[in-house]
């Protein structure tokens, strides 16, 4: 699911959305993205043999939505250290030594946030939160509209949630979320 596609989901959710401005829902999908990113974050793994890696010096060039090298481990399981390298393009190295033995298991981290909202997908297990704080941030707004409207248009609003139980969701899910943190697996030397 691509995070355009979640944010039509989560759209879907209210029986009567206020908020319908493209730019403000995208920018709550970006702090969406951005708070699980932060509090929790999401860790891929890539498998590589000795031949994707070029002979002279190890390196590789980051996998798409890489945020940032964790580290990884070789076929017995003993750390590989990995090293990001400045340059024109970016890269990382494997800190091999001849102990090391193929395949290597590399981990990183995901970036949500430089995703393409339109083409790129969600990792599998991602979607449920980050919609459900997606919803909890338009839910925000969207009560404080209807607040307004049922004001202005002196029709009793007193079954709408106030603005501290709306912070408090908000807060709860913010919670929910660091409980789901990535744990970087331990490291062993080799």
């Amino acid at each position: 699911m691509t995070p355009l596609e979640l944010l039509d989901d989560v759209k879907a959710r209210f029986p009567l959305l206020l908020v319908q401005d493209q730019g403000q829902l995208q920018r709550l999908l970006r702090i969406a993205l951005q708070a699980y990113q932060d509090k929790a974050g999401h860790i891929c793994v890539l498998r590589l043999k000795a031949s994707d890696l070029p002979p002279d010096t190890p390196t590789l060039q980051p996998p798409t939505g890489a945020l940032a090298p964790i580290g990884g481990e070789d076929a017995r399981g003993s750390a590989v250290f990995l090293q990001e390298l400045s340059g024109d393009s970016p890269a990382w190295l494997l800190e091999l030594t001849p102990c090391h033995i193929p395949p290597y298991t590399v981990r990183y981290f995901f970036d949500f946030v430089g995703m393409r909202y339109d083409q790129d997908h969600l990792p599998r297990g991602t979607t449920g939160l980050i919609g459900d704080y997606l919803y909890t941030l338009i839910d925000i707004i969207n009560t404080q509209r209807q607040r307004q409207v049922n004001q202005a248009s002196e029709i009793p609003y007193d079954h709408l949630r106030s603005d501290a139980e709306l912070h408090q969701a908000k807060t709860e899910m913010e919670l929910t979320i660091q409980e789901q943190a990535a744990i970087i697996p331990p490291v062993i030397a080799a």
